[in-house]
């Protein structure tokens, strides 16, 4: 390169980063830019491109973040029209863990999230395998459809069966101390929930566990369906082998009710994902020696199971099974050029509601969902970055060049003085020779 062009792009290089200090290309100014080198005061200052990458895939996440949350201010989270929980515990006589006042959480769903909610007690007037069986197909016939979530809830004594693979539900530890009961207060889980696999369900299910080893129940499990519609969901109050705290202050249904109470008050209309709750739970201070699990049986991860408050008018809107469904049955793909690099929160808010509103206006197309699937951004350069890279080049090279010459230099060095040496030790040779043969010739 001419002497006078890099002059000016050294010039152009000070005039934007001030005298004596090493800048390098960032998002605001130079952006497309993975690695540069550039010269300030002698030294060399590298960028990595993880570094950027890392960056950049942070700044994407928080965008699909303010898109769900748009979204879910103008369109009804998930399309669902009906949420029913089912909350399931063993009769005061046969608990002696004692859950009733646990039961605080069905009113925090009937009241504060308006969803329908029934609370059922297992006993042993009949086999309570037969009676959870019963209770879960009655639950399940009576709101499944294709715009409801289902969600089931569970208190109580569990233990795993590890060579039987099973989890089982028990009203206590030492039931067979138990007198005067004909049958034996245990239900086997895996096996009842069996049924909530069905293909034949159309809802999304979210099961909730509050109960010692609740996610030993994952050992034996299996991707629910090929369906990608179908949402399936584990939230257990602890991890593999673990046991959990029992009722009271400590309790993971106590910090369940405590961040359900929260999550809906700071959302308002807004939904947020079960990902969401769990991580409100975990940060619970009371819950720092056992957290909870959240655990997906479903192909489909994009799509979360998400709650929100039910408008009154929702609630009281019983399940159509003739209804059009929820599921999507073909998917569109716009690619979008934009302007900027990276899109501002008010920009996202403002594309989140004009879309809604487009398609909920016009039902002729069917929308179901709009979901944020991924944003990439283009690979560009300004002369900014022209300059800064060619004298990242300039910098290598004469880098390079000096490397050369100086280890030319300490070759030619080397055999200039393995010459001199040989030259030295033949003269001293010469000489010692002549004089022994003048020394022999003297009479």
């Amino acid at each position: 390169m001419p002497p006078g062009l890099e002059q000016a792009l050294s010039s152009s290089l000070h005039n934007r980063s001030g005298a004596g200090t090493a800048i390098a290309p960032s998002a605001t100014s130079d952006p497309g830019v993975g690695t540069a080198a550039v010269e300030s005061i002698g030294e060399v200052t590298d960028v990595p491109a993880g570094a950027a990458l890392e960056s950049d895939q942070r700044r994407a996440a928080e965008m699909q973040g303010w898109w769900h949350e748009s979204i879910a201010k103008n369109l009804r989270p998930d399309g669902y029209v009906n949420v029913a929980v089912l909350l399931i515990r063993w009769a005061d006589e046969l608990d002696d863990l004692r859950t009733s006042p646990e039961a605080k959480l069905e009113s925090v769903f009937r009241e504060r999230y308006n969803f329908h909610t029934e609370m059922v007690q297992l006993n042993v007037d009949t086999k309570p395998q037969l009676q959870m069986t019963r209770h879960l197909s009655t639950f399940v016939e009576q709101y499944d459809s294709p715009d409801s979530l289902l969600i089931i809830y569970y208190s109580g004594h569990g233990v795993f069966y590890e060579d039987l693979g099973y989890l089982e539900f028990t009203s206590s530890l030492n039931w067979h101390k138990q007198k005067g009961f004909p049958q034996e207060a245990r239900v086997n889980w895996t096996k009842a929930e069996e049924a909530l696999h069905s293909d034949d369900i159309e809802s999304d299910i979210l099961v909730i566990l509050d109960t010692t080893y609740a996610s030993n129940s994952m050992k034996s499990k299996q991707t629910v369906s090929n369906r990608e519609h179908k949402q399936f969901e584990l939230l257990s109050a602890c991890g593999m082998d673990q046991t959990t705290a029992s009722p009271g202050d400590y309790s993971f249904t106590r910090a369940l009710i405590d961040a359900l109470v929260e999550l809906v008050m700071e959302s308002g209309d807004r939904s947020f994902s079960i990902f969401q709750l769990n991580q409100r739970i975990v940060l619970d201070k009371r819950r720092y020696d056992t957290p909870s699990q959240l655990w997906s049986f479903s192909r489909n991860t994009e799509r979360q199971i998400r709650l929100a408050r039910l408008k009154r008018n929702e609630k009281d809107a019983r399940p159509n099974n003739s209804s059009l469904c929820r599921w999507a049955q073909g998917h569109l793909t716009l690619r979008l050029a934009l302007r900027d690099r990276w899109l501002h929160r008010e920009q996202i808010e403002l594309m989140a509601r004009s879309l809604t509103k487009t398609f909920s206006d016009r039902p002729v197309f069917g929308v179901r969902s709009i979901e944020w699937v991924g944003y990439s951004t283009t690979e560009t350069f300004s002369v900014g970055t022209i300059a800064l890279t060619v004298l990242a080049i300039l910098h290598w090279k004469k880098l390079v060049l000096r490397t050369r010459q100086k280890r030319d230099m300490r070759v030619q060095d080397k055999e200039h003085a393995q010459l001199q040496g040989k030259r030295r030790r033949g003269d001293s040779t010469g000489g010692d020779g002549v004089s022994k043969k003048l020394h022999s010739d003297v009479p």
